[in-house]
């Protein structure tokens, strides 16, 4: 199962330029590559694939603390 951290904020319009901002602020996956162990009819053995993990409390935390609050101060 794939854990996905999304900043979300309330759409808004832009006062001065009448744009709707959607409210994502960013959006981060918990996945890493790895070498694909045995090939397939769709790929050689050491293909990278995209492979989903779980996640702790304290990863949570620092994902949100390094990745999610320095994008919203940011925008």
């Amino acid at each position: 199962k794939a854990m996905c951290l999304t900043a979300m904020a309330r759409p808004r319009k832009n006062p001065e330029t009448g744009v709707w901002w959607d409210g994502k602020i960013g959006t981060w996956f918990f996945v890493r590559q790895e070498p694909a162990q045995r090939s397939s009819k769709n790929r050689p053995a050491g293909t990278l694939e995209t492979k989903c993990y779980s996640v702790t409390r304290k990863e949570t935390v620092e994902m949100i603390l390094d990745n999610l609050f320095p994008a919203i101060v940011e925008k």
